[in-house]
């Protein structure tokens, strides 16, 4: 649980926004090419909350989103393709104190 909560407290990116980054990589038909729409379809999220995990994804530059004047709405890309490694793990008292050994 714990090395949860670091992971959690050590990225970028809130929960929510990891999800939903995660759900666009491994779900959208088109990732050069997708609509809100399409993510609501896709998680069921409620629009204010998409709205918010969308904008966090385009300030931190996970994703790309534009204006499309003729059809009144934006369309995202994704510019972040890899799942970045999370922190290391914690280990437990009983394996520092092996690998300490180990060094001796």
């Amino acid at each position: 649980m714990a090395g949860e909560l670091v992971t959690d407290s050590l990225h970028e990116l809130s929960r929510g926004a990891r999800k939903l980054w995660a759900r666009i990589r491994e779900g959208v038909a088109d990732p050069a090419c997708f609509y809100r729409k399409e993510l609501h379809d896709l998680t069921g999220l409620d629009t204010a909350t998409l709205k918010d995990y969308l904008h966090e994804l385009v300030e931190l530059e996970y994703i790309e989103g534009g204006f499309e004047a003729k059809a009144y709405r934006t369309r995202y890309r994704l510019l972040v393709d890899r799942e970045e490694p999370g922190p290391a793990p914690l280990v437990s008292p009983e394996e520092l104190e092996r690998r300490l050994t180990c060094l001796v």
